[in-house]
């Protein structure tokens, strides 16, 4: 999970704000529903393991 989060907040968190700030949250959240790429399995799992808590 840390190197997800190190990922997303701290590789991509700069391009994620522009965009939100530029599109709103609610268009970025529906590109990301729309991008038709599956998850692959270790994302998968990691999602299986937090739903759980």
């Amino acid at each position: 999970m840390i190197n997800l989060e190190n990922f997303v907040i701290g590789q991509a968190g700069n391009a994620i704000a522009a965009y939100i700030e530029i599109m709103g949250e609610a268009a970025f959240m529906d590109a990301l529903r729309k991008r038709g790429k599956q998850i692959p399995l270790k994302y998968r799992q990691l999602i299986d393991q937090h739903k759980k808590k």
